[in-house]
């Protein structure tokens, strides 16, 4: 029998910043009353796709390998990555590594962006 493996996601450089700012413009804007801002839909999306991840991975499309960046397999030394759609075009890119004692699964996400920043990362325009 298949052992369940615990996913365990972390944020990293610039998708660690924005979501810590996204998460506190979100609180701002629930406490002033706010109830479905663009802030709230996309911070609503990524918890989704991350619920989901964490129930079936790899979730999302993988990028072929040879389409990772080289900053992304320098920076990050990734050996895979995945995307996923978030709401009004939006994307998020993560990979994943083997965990401690082999009983879990790190997911790690390095980029949350619009479509537009999203293609320029990957060198499609």
């Amino acid at each position: 029998m298949a052992i369940k493996k615990l996913i365990v996601v972390s944020f990293i450089d610039k998708a660690k910043d924005f979501y810590s700012n996204l998460v506190k413009s979100v609180a701002d804007e629930e406490r002033f009353g706010v109830k479905n801002s663009f802030n709230m839909q996309l911070l609503r999306s990524i918890f989704h796709q991350i619920d989901k991840i964490k129930i079936k991975f790899p979730r999302g499309d993988p990028v072929p390998k040879h389409l990772i960046p080289n900053k992304f397999k320098k920076e990050y030394n990734l050996l895979n990555l995945f995307h996923c759609e978030l709401t009004q075009g939006w994307r998020m890119l993560y990979s994943f590594a083997k965990g401690k004692d082999n009983t879990e699964v790190l997911c790690i996400i390095s980029i949350i962006s619009s479509h537009k920043e999203y293609e320029k990362i990957m060198g499609y325009n």
